[in-house]
């Protein structure tokens, strides 16, 4: 019953996001609009907030940080051995496959749901999975691109280094940076301006699942071959079992468990959409995973959670 309550005001907003776009409620842009005020506003303003208050050892937990890339990282190699023994898969295609089933939605899904569950603490281990995906795990995976796709090195080396630049530049990297700063430093912050930040951050939670909720309505599905089925298994199944494997191996406790559980059953990330459709690469089949992921995840969640809950 606990979880009910729980998943339930999650998966109404999700559904409202849905319903809105199915109305024409909100016009098409309302997705990209509200992903950018997340990832632009009221993200960077609650991990300015957060980071802040907690500093750099209050984000980044080191056993939490491993087990976290370890369970990108151990999904990742299963799959693309899976897809260049069993479809011969070219290393950009293994690639693809492998973000599919590796790298979840640690944005729209996680972070507000361990918000919900957690208050701000929630950020914490949120704001952690960011910063290892988006600076160590997905700039090292796009090398791996464009090396398997261009054989200009000069090219290559000005690509991966624009990309790494895009990736520090994020809003929510520079607000963590200057809240270490201030932090370090112990620059105070007026009180109203930190009321006004988390006003800010407030919007995360509902802005994050409603936008979930639009994107649905825009995605296009192809016929479910076999290798979307395996790959959307692996990111919806043996991912959360590896992770509940991590969780007693690395003695995580409530918060950073439940952090772990719930990132290993989020959908697909929708930035690997992004990323294939730059490159021109696995684009329809990453739609089609992404979509059945996320219909996965409104069981597989629940479900993990309780499996976490009587384990603790």
């Amino acid at each position: 019953m606990y979880i009910f309550h729980i998943m339930l005001p999650i998966l109404l907003l999700v559904a409202l996001g849905w319903l809105l776009a199915k109305k024409n409620i909100l016009g098409t842009e309302a997705e990209s609009n509200l992903i950018k005020l997340v990832f632009g506003v009221s993200l960077p303003a609650i991990v300015f907030v957060v980071v802040l208050q907690n500093g750099i050892k209050g984000i980044l937990n080191l056993k939490f940080a491993i087990a976290y890339a370890l369970s990108i990282i151990i999904v990742l190699v299963i799959t693309c051995v899976i897809f260049k023994y069993w479809r011969r898969y070219n290393l950009s295609l293994q690639i693809m496959a492998g973000m599919n089933a590796a790298i979840s939605n640690s944005g729209l899904v996680a972070m507000p749901i361990l918000i919900g569950i957690f208050g701000d603490d929630g950020s914490l281990p949120a704001t952690c999975m960011l910063i290892v995906s988006i600076l160590l795990i997905i700039p090292v995976l796009i090398f791996i691109l464009e090396y398997s796709q261009n054989k200009n090195e000069v090219q290559k080396i000005v690509i991966v280094r624009n990309a790494l630049w895009q990736t520090i530049s994020q809003p929510f990297i520079l607000a963590a940076i200057v809240a270490l700063i201030f932090s370090l430093f112990s620059i105070q912050v007026p009180k109203p301006i930190l009321t006004f930040l988390n006003y800010l951050g407030e919007m995360t939670v509902p802005c994050a699942l409603i936008a979930l909720g639009l994107g649905l309505t825009k995605m296009k599905v192809i016929h479910f071959r076999t290798d979307i089925w395996i790959i959307a298994l692996l990111n919806s199944v043996i991912k959360p079992i590896i992770a509940l494997i991590l969780i007693i191996l690395f003695h995580l406790t409530t918060l950073y468990a439940t952090a772990l559980i719930v990132v290993s059953a989020a959908p697909t990330a929708n930035t690997i959409y992004l990323i294939a459709g730059k490159y021109n690469c696995y684009k329809e089949e990453t739609a089609t995973i992404t979509f059945l992921t996320t219909l996965f995840s409104i069981i597989a969640l629940p479900c993990f959670l309780i499996l976490l809950n009587l384990w603790l």
